[in-house]
């Protein structure tokens, strides 16, 4: 269940892993890789991929995260990113020997019409990604991230349950309510059976700086209703913070001791 985004380690792979077994750790989510990001790494990922199964024996990777539809709908991009990168991407899971792909839901213009939901151009493109996704055998997690058609855990129910594929599911992690007007265990309930994966931050702890006031997502609650509700996937150490390493490891203990608070294995 434990992972962690390798460049929340080091940029560099080896480095990454190496830092990673130290820690306990044995599953790992792909983002960047020698500042590049999956899925077009450099040849140097590709040779140094089976040795490092070999040195490191048992390790697995759990997710890659290419940043797929993370643009606005208008963007040149959209088109590449529904057809070769998503195709790219697979090609990496099937390499790495993962089937989630992490995947965003366009970014929301600025301005009124929040609660108009996604338009159905985003839905059609993503549904057309599901489709692929359905065919080869994978799963899309949308990222509930800021600013996006996917901005709340109530955003993001609606948006998998608009596409209606089996392939597609949602990334949980944290949502600021005050952008959203969806508060934590609203959200949490509308959107707890779609989680497919997840990202742990833990901003509202007293040893990484405390956080705004109310910023306590209730991980353990959490943790418990999702693995009592049959989860059994990837909570990821994702911390967007620096300085990235001392980051990782305190927020990796904080994860370990909502673990233990719900009786859950790593």
């Amino acid at each position: 269940m434990l992972s962690i985004v390798t460049d929340e380690i080091s940029h560099d792979l080896e480095t990454a892993v190496s830092i990673g077994w130290k820690w306990g750790v044995r599953e790992f989510e792909l983002r960047r890789v020698y500042l590049e990001r999956a899925p077009y790494y450099p040849e140097a990922f590709h040779e140094l991929l089976p040795s490092l199964r070999k040195t490191y024996a048992g390790i697995r990777f759990v997710a890659v995260s290419p940043g797929l539809f993370k643009l606005p709908l208008g963007h040149w991009a959209v088109d590449h990113n529904g057809g070769a990168k998503l195709d790219a991407s697979f090609r990496l899971a099937e390499q790495v020997g993962c089937r989630t792909v992490v995947i965003f839901g366009f970014e929301r213009p600025a301005g009124p019409g929040r609660e108009a939901g996604a338009p159905l151009q985003a839905i059609e493109m993503l549904g057309a990604a599901a489709a692929k996704a359905a065919r080869d055998g994978f799963t899309l997690a949308i990222e509930i991230e800021g600013g996006s058609y996917a901005d709340s855990g109530t955003a993001a129910a609606e948006l998998v349950e608009a596409v209606g594929s089996p392939a597609m599911g949602v990334n949980l992690q944290r949502w600021d309510p005050s952008a959203t007007g969806d508060s934590w265990e609203r959200g949490f309930e509308r959107v707890r059976r779609h989680v497919r994966h997840m990202h742990y931050k833990a901003a509202d702890t007293p040893e990484l700086g405390g956080g705004k006031p109310g910023w306590d997502f209730g991980w353990a609650p959490k943790l418990k209703a999702l693995a009592a509700g049959g989860y059994a996937g990837n909570i990821s150490v994702e911390t967007h913070a620096k300085p990235r390493l001392e980051r990782s490891e305190t927020t990796l203990a904080a994860l370990r001791r909502v673990l233990a608070e719900v009786g859950l294995t790593e």
